[in-house]
């Protein structure tokens, strides 16, 4: 599959944030998010909005792309891995970084979660394999309660646009319902990403690679959006560690 990216290869306004995310990538990140979109025939705004931006950083890293492509296309037929700054096809056994990242979160880390979750009341872990937790999830079955008409789900950023990563969190009355769950869901995220010494900026690139993305799907278009939402935690969330720290010496 050869994707022509010719007509508006620079999304300047970068309205789905595709650009700033692909910056703060390791190459290493960048070559496994091309890896995930081979052989995907899927197409709309948003994803060819998002192959444009990983096609500009591959040119913005002086990347040589005559492997897979050309000046304004590249083929999605074959795993890529880099030598250099050179793109090659990646030999079938070699492993990748969504499999190294599925031997960190395995069976030894679900063990630990489901030991940690069974002492706190009420609490049931939503995990999948390999992505991300949160041990906010109501634990509902059913999606389709009519009366709650507001889902909440929570994708995987790590895993963008792979539907086995999406979690189902709760259904809820109310869109304010819905919008605090979500906000709920980003303070974790960006707590648990946190490290000593970062500023919200490094926190954010964090974010952008490895966080968890709370959603709402319901009869209304919601104003959340954890992307615009995330930049304001993260600061909060920096200042208040540095306040304690400071507190504590």
């Amino acid at each position: 599959m050869r994707i022509h990216l010719t007509n508006g290869t620079k999304d300047s306004k970068d309205e789905y944030g595709f650009l700033k995310r692909f910056r703060g990538f390791s190459d290493d990140m960048l070559i496994e998010t091309f890896n995930r979109e081979v052989g995907n025939t899927g197409w709309g705004n948003a994803r060819a909005a998002y192959l444009r931006g990983l096609y500009n950083e591959f040119k913005t890293r002086g990347f040589d792309i005559s492997m897979i492509g050309d000046d304004g296309s590249f083929s999605l037929a074959q795993r890529i891995r880099l030598d250099g700054k050179k793109v090659a096809i990646a030999v079938p056994e070699q492993k990748s970084l969504v499999n190294v990242f599925s031997g960190l979160f395995s069976d030894e880390f679900d063990t630990l979660l489901n030991s940690v979750v069974k002492d706190i009341p009420g609490a049931k872990l939503i995990a999948t394999k390999k992505y991300h937790r949160t041990l906010l999830a109501t634990g509902e079955e059913d999606i389709k309660d009519e009366t709650k008409p507001f889902k909440v789900y929570c994708d995987d950023m790590f895993h963008y646009q792979d539907t086995d990563a999406r979690l189902f969190i709760g259904s809820f009355a109310t869109g304010e319902e819905a919008e605090e769950k979500c906000r709920a869901i980003l303070r974790e995220t960006l707590l648990s990403l946190h490290e000593a010494g970062m500023t919200a900026e490094t926190l954010m690139t964090k974010w952008w690679a490895l966080g968890d993305d709370p959603w709402i799907s319901g009869p209304n278009d919601s104003k959340f959006s954890a992307a615009t939402e995330a930049p304001a935690f993260a600061k909060f969330i920096v200042e208040q560690k540095e306040q304690e720290l400071s507190n504590n010496k």
